[in-house]
């Protein structure tokens, strides 16, 4: 890798980091989107480069998510009850979700994951919602189906799982804790379900087990880890209005810029 590559990671993975312990996401939404720019840029056009840039975020958010929960802990703004709930079907999404990508083309993964990005944009700011009580047939299938999302776009399924909590009516700080911690079982099932179904596939992007690209995850997995206390330390300070304007303000940013490549590739 050249110097800019390196810094191009470094980059990504300390912002990644911070926003992870900020607004309680994996993460996967930055390093996503710095890896397929990179992919395309370094190795051009390949079959599998969104399932690779996919598998490596997953691969990444293993260790921002173990970080995060230790960090969102110690914030104490968790609730754990909606925890043990949520994450079993959280993890059963994502392994069935990883298993159905290669019958996803390369591009309808690209626009998949754009169209989310400006969804949950538009979502972010927009007016808080009134509470609502969620059933657990509601919550296995709002929690089967964010793991099954998530694993298509490489996510840790806090972008969707922030404005569900605060649907049922958790406040901002507590649905941030929340998804925070339950972005772990999410990466763990996506990086595992990634590594295996790529193991078999002849891929043209060079130093990778399956769909984890080994370079890109030794750097990002150190910055993300580093920053992830201090963006949960931030999180504490800011009024909830800031973090839904900076949580949507992200998003669509790197929704242009996603949709610019598309556009130009």
């Amino acid at each position: 890798m050249n110097l800019l590559t390196v810094l191009l990671l470094i980059l990504a993975g300390s912002f990644s980091g911070f926003a992870a312990g900020l607004l309680g996401i994996g993460g996967g939404i930055v390093v996503v989107s710095a890896l397929v720019y990179l992919f395309h840029g370094q190795f051009g056009e390949s079959d599998y480069l969104q399932h690779t840039a996919n598998g490596t975020a997953f691969a990444v958010m293993v260790v921002t998510g173990l970080v995060n929960v230790f960090a969102q802990k110690k914030s104490q703004n968790v609730d754990w009850q909606v925890c043990k709930q949520f994450a079993p079907f959280l993890f059963i999404g994502v392994v069935v979700g990883s298993i159905f990508t290669l019958g996803l083309p390369e591009k309808v993964l690209r626009i998949i994951f754009v169209l989310f990005l400006y969804f949950i944009s538009v979502k972010m700011f927009l007016s808080d919602p009134k509470p609502h009580t969620v059933g657990k047939a509601g919550v296995a299938s709002v929690g089967g189906a964010i793991g099954v999302f998530s694993s298509w776009v490489g996510i840790g399924g806090g972008a969707l799982m922030v404005p569900f909590f605060r649907y049922c009516g958790l406040s901002s700080h507590y649905a941030i804790g929340t998804s925070g911690v339950l972005t772990f079982p999410v990466a763990v099932a996506g990086a595992v379900s990634y590594l295996s179904t790529g193991l078999n596939i002849t891929n043209t992007i060079p130093n990778t087990i399956g769909f984890v690209y080994l370079p890109g995850l030794a750097i990002l997995s150190i910055c993300t880890a580093l920053f992830v206390p201090l963006g949960s330390k931030a999180k504490t300070k800011l009024p909830a209005i800031w973090l839904k304007r900076l949580f949507g303000g992200m998003n669509i940013t790197i929704a242009i810029l996603m949709t610019i490549k598309l556009w130009t590739m």
